[in-house]
């Protein structure tokens, strides 16, 4: 009875803390989008309709419902009410509303401000599924531009449905107990009783007692069960209401053992069909992803960790719609470490997947124009080359000082020249390429394509590029994305030094073959990224450039597409010596996994 109630316990514990670490992250993304989205809205109404976009926005933020009929609430940094479920309070300034002794909405704003983002956890005004105060997590974020302060927030306490299975089960392992105890009580009493040679009608005393401490000892043991089963129930319950799935799969046997409600709405069959087996949840997967996704489980296992999350993949629904799934489990183990079940969630991120993707386009976008000056600078000298080679070839000719070794000369530097120009027309094209394969490629031979791309915007800026790129470093993967991912920290280094006014403007470009890995550095002297916005300049839509040259989507696009590669990107400010001169510059990290 003790090790089924530890059990029980620890299961609710990390039921408990699954839902708390869903809802933070689920309030997170969707603040996240929906800044994002504004941000987008607010470029394209531009400087002079700012009040305009601010009755755009406000009115989207009162319209705009999650699932479940979770909203957005915003106010303004002096607790003016810009958006709420509740219609009245719009207008209104809820600066000393308080809950006690606290003043809730004062110290969330003032919080807000201070930080980038952070979760709070409080007694909401208001449920609008219940109409009564409720205990709610929240996300909340500021829009500088607007001086808001936007959060949402998922609810905690408002549903009672109870999973049945988990109390009947509890019960009859309970009554099993129950009589196992009786039946022993009543056998050693009767022994004791023979020994002693009670009397027959003590020894119906002696079994009335015992069974008396027994049921009540029982009795409250199956109270507490009961109290215990209906929290964790209550837990379970809340998945079945929320956007994310809970599930649990026996470890031994493979068999799945709870799976919530939810599961019908991101793939369109019942927690019914997947417990009865009619369906089988890898069956689901998708068949490019499937092999991934084993990997990660299997590496999950052998290196002994306590959970482990997937990388996003994707899922083929029952009416075979391809949706994007991100998933995190928890391997729980006896006390002899031995891993007996796996409880976990998944969630649908298909719109951010497709909302990456738009960022990506206009990312493209953005270096296309980028790519075009380039080109046109390395453009400039060629052509003004052939341009003089067939001006002077008329004039000889005119004259008649033509002779075939001019004709020839001339000819070979027009010909020459124009393979450099087709060349730079390959080169661009390839970089444009929306081409996802993966294969193995030379790094060198991809860091040398970026500098000949950006050959013209280094000369006319008079940038020195030191390279030490080693010649055996072949990765796996989408070669294009890398190039793109380059092309944005080079870009960013020289419009650095663009704007330096040191005599020698110097760009190292290194690779490094590690044990399990490689690294790929790119270092300036344009005096480094300002201490107070360095962590900041992987987000989106952060840039510190005019807006008319800067979009801030590049950096974040170039970390999501690192990432996706399993490695890593970062920055650091870095002071060095180079030919006996100190400088201080900006140091970009990629760290990619060796396959």
């Amino acid at each position: 009875m003790s090790q089924n109630k530890k059990t029980h316990e620890k299961e609710l514990k990390q039921i408990e803390e699954l839902y708390v670490h869903s809802a933070k992250k689920l309030t997170k993304d969707r603040i996240n989008n929906v800044i994002q989205t504004l941000k987008q809205q607010e470029l394209f109404f531009g400087k002079n309709r700012k009040e305009e976009f601010k009755k755009f926005a406000q009115k989207f933020l009162n319209e705009f419902r999650f699932e479940n009929n979770n909203y957005i609430f915003a106010y303004d940094y002096k607790a003016n009410t810009i958006a709420h479920i509740k219609q009245s309070l719009i207008g209104t300034n809820r600066w000393d509303l308080k809950k006690g002794n606290e003043y809730t909405l004062r110290n969330i704003l003032l919080k807000a401000q201070k930080n980038d983002g952070t979760h709070m956890q409080y007694l909401a005004t208001l449920n609008p599924n219940t109409n009564l105060p409720s205990q709610k997590i929240s996300y909340v974020k500021k829009i500088d531009s607007l001086k808001w302060v936007l959060g949402t927030g998922i609810y905690i306490d408002d549903l009672n449905e109870l999973v049945q299975h988990k109390e009947q089960m509890m019960e009859k392992e309970l009554e099993k107990t129950i009589i196992t105890n009786i039946q022993l009580a009543f056998f050693l009493t009767l022994i004791g009783v023979f020994v002693m040679f009670l009397p027959a009608n003590n020894i119906f005393n002696i079994v009335k007692r015992y069974k008396k401490i027994l049921a009540l000892k029982n009795e409250t043991l199956e109270e507490k069960v009961k109290e215990r089963t209906k929290e964790q129930d209550t837990l379970l319950s809340l998945f079945n209401e929320a956007d994310t799935v809970l599930f649990k799969w026996d470890f031994k046997s493979n068999k799945l053992l709870y799976v919530s409600k939810s599961i019908s709405r991101i793939l369109g069959f019942t927690e019914i069909e997947f417990l009865s087996e009619k369906i089988k949840y890898k069956n689901c997967i998708h068949s490019d992803d499937f092999l991934e996704y084993k990997k990660q489980y299997q590496e999950a296992i052998s290196a002994d960790k306590p959970f482990y999350e997937h990388l996003p993949y994707r899922i083929i629904t029952k009416d075979n719609q391809i949706k994007w799934i991100h998933d995190y489990t928890l391997l729980v183990r006896n006390d002899e470490g031995e891993i007996t079940s796996l409880i976990g969630y998944i969630t649908d991120i298909t719109l951010l997947k497709e909302h990456d993707k738009i960022i990506s386009n206009q990312t493209k976008m953005a270096s296309l124009g980028e790519m075009i000056g380039n080109i046109s600078h390395q453009w400039r000298q060629p052509l003004s080359a052939i341009s003089s080679a067939a001006s002077g070839m008329k004039l000889h000719k005119d004259l008649g000082m033509l002779t075939d070794k001019s004709f020839f000369e001339s000819i070979n530097g027009i010909m020459r020249n124009s393979n450099y120009l087709s060349e730079t027309i390959n080169d661009f094209t390839n970089y444009i390429k929306e081409d996802k394969t993966e294969q193995v490629f030379d790094l060198k031979e991809i860091l040398t394509q970026n500098l000949l791309l950006l050959d013209g915007n280094i000369k006319i800026n008079h940038i020195d590029v030191i390279e030490n790129l080693h010649d055996d470093i072949n990765i796996y993967g989408n070669k294009h994305e890398l190039i793109q991912v380059c092309m944005n920290i080079i870009n960013n280094a020289i419009d650095g030094l663009k704007n330096t006014s040191t005599p020698n403007k110097l760009l190292f470009l290194s690779t490094q073959k590690l044990k399990n890995g490689i690294l790929i550095q790119f270092k300036d002297n344009a005096g480094g990224i300002d201490e107070t916005i360095i962590d900041k300049i992987f987000e989106p839509y952060f840039t510190t450039k005019h807006k008319a040259r800067g979009t801030g989507l590049g950096l974040y696009m170039a970390h999501n597409i690192i990432k996706n590669m399993k490695g890593k990107l970062f920055a650091t400010n870095v002071n060095y010596i180079y030919s006996d001169v100190k400088y201080k510059g900006a140091l970009f990290t990629i760290e990619l996994p060796l396959k």
